[in-house]
């Protein structure tokens, strides 16, 4: 048994909350200092979905998280 859940956006746990905000897991940060061209592909890729965040979280951690709540 793996001990470690890849999760991707559309996965129940991909995102958690923390004082009534919600949090992703994992994004993709595009430095400020990236050219607009740039940015603009990835933004298309991402809209795509060829380009998609994953997060990758211990099956502990998720058992915690639904114990606490």
């Amino acid at each position: 048994m793996k001990s470690v859940r890849e999760l991707f956006p559309s996965d129940i746990g991909f995102k958690f909350v923390e004082d009534k905000v919600e949090y992703p897991r994992a994004v993709i940060h595009i430095n400020e200092c990236c050219p607009d061209d740039y940015r603009n592909i990835v933004s298309l890729c991402q809209a795509k979905g060829w380009i998609k965040p994953v997060a990758y979280v211990s099956i502990k951690e998720l058992v915690w998280e639904k114990l606490s709540k």
